[in-house]
């Protein structure tokens, strides 16, 4: 019979005694316990289905390593707020990768470039445009509608009828995956602009 989250924290801090000892089977009980609810909750915060699955393994992986050292009164309390930091760690992060994004832009418009250095542009254009197109089509849509149409993120959410934080996670996410297709180019392109700078 599977444990109810909402039973007395007694038997959580009995299992965290095991824990603590290397009792895989007692991590594997909490694991049960608490992943589906910490899993809602991280995606209620996010609205990204994936973000919040990362999350949630990579705090239980966390929980697994430091149990040792585990300084810790109420198992239920511990996870929920390691899921609100590494959400709160997500959202900064995905601010970050946008702002960097926005600033080499406005870089790029500020600087005379070489023509010979206009056939790598137009290079890393075309290798954005086709990773563009394998990016998933709500993804992509968001994307477009942000690049292309110059929306906000109110106006997106609304035109697609979704809520705001949905698209700026969608639009952080398509941000990451374009750049892992791009960064070597990218990252050429930026050492070369510095070299005849």
């Amino acid at each position: 019979m599977s444990r109810d989250v909402k039973k007395p924290d007694s038997d959580d801090n009995e299992l965290l005694g095991r824990l603590k000892e290397g009792d895989a089977e007692a991590y594997t009980l909490l694991f049960n316990r608490y992943f589906e609810p910490l899993y809602r909750h991280a995606y209620h915060m996010l609205a990204d289905r994936d973000a919040a699955y990362d999350i949630v393994q990579d705090v239980f992986a966390a929980f697994w390593d430091m149990r040792s050292e585990l300084q810790v009164t109420s198992v239920r309390y511990y996870l929920y707020a390691a899921i609100r930091n590494g959400v709160l760690n997500e959202i900064r992060r995905s601010n970050r990768q946008e702002k960097r994004l926005e600033e080499f832009a406005a870089f790029l418009q500020t600087q005379e470039i070489p023509a010979d250095f206009l056939v790598r542009l137009k290079q890393l254009e075309e290798e954005i445009n086709l990773a563009i197109t394998t990016l998933p089509p709500r993804m992509r849509q968001v994307f477009l509608l942000r690049r292309d149409e110059e929306l906000s993120y109110a106006e997106v959410a609304e035109r697609m009828n979704i809520s705001k934080l949905t698209v700026k996670t969608q639009m952080n996410k398509a941000l990451h995956l374009l750049w892992k297709r791009i960064s070597v180019l990218f990252m050429t392109i930026i050492i070369l602009i510095y070299l005849i700078g």
